[in-house]
């Protein structure tokens, strides 16, 4: 590999604290769910995945959250549920989960409306979906993408350490250097006396 085109590849944006909904619906963990409304809203991002399971929740929450529910706290709170979207909307929820064939009942038309109007992504979720499983699949991704950067610098990195180890006269360093980056390389002393290189294209030079 060309490790000069390896470092202009690592994007400079490191330390991304959030996931888009996108994103999240491509973990494994999520297999099998149905996007019902708000598709609009895929690309919002998600700084935590949240499980919702009671009524007033979402006024406590700071914006950003996928939100993942069986329903249990809208048994009985028809009028909850009526205004889940409208709260979720106002607090700056990025996505609502629910899990099929569990608490929650009739998703209405009025929430699929809803969705659609603020842009925000609802989503059926197989019954069989693991919560723990779902969150550290989530926080998992989250953390290699606030690494990306560091991880692959650590590559590039190990990659010209281990040239040390393969060649172990400075000629073959070079020589390896050179062929690593596709560039030609000249290696001088602190006097500027040229020492060794090595020159990709000669008849360019």
């Amino acid at each position: 590999k060309n490790i000069i085109e390896d470092m202009k590849k690592v994007k400079t944006d490191y330390g991304q604290d959030s996931l888009s909904v996108e994103e999240v619906l491509n973990l494994p963990a999520l297999d099998g769910y149905q996007l019902l409304a708000g598709d609009r809203g895929l690309k919002r991002r998600c700084k935590h995945i949240t499980i919702l399971e009671t009524p007033t929740g979402i006024n406590w929450l700071e914006g950003g959250e996928f939100l993942v529910t069986a329903g249990y706290a809208f048994i009985n709170n028809e009028q909850y549920k009526k205004t889940m979207l409208i709260d979720a909307h106002k607090q700056g929820v990025s996505a609502i989960a629910i899990k099929e064939n569990r608490y929650f009942g009739e998703i209405s038309k009025e929430l699929l409306e809803q969705a659609n109007r603020f842009e925000i992504p609802l989503i059926q979720l197989p019954y069989d979906v693991v919560y723990t499983r779902t969150i550290s699949s989530f926080y998992d991704m989250l953390f290699y993408r606030k690494n990306e950067y560091i991880l692959k610098l650590n590559i590039i990195y190990e990659k010209l350490m281990n040239l040390s180890f393969e060649n172990r006269d400075i000629d073959g360093i070079i020589y390896s250097l050179s062929n690593l980056s596709n560039s030609s390389v000249f290696l001088f002393d602190g006097s500027l006396n040229l020492m060794c290189y090595n020159i990709i294209n000669p008849s360019s030079f």
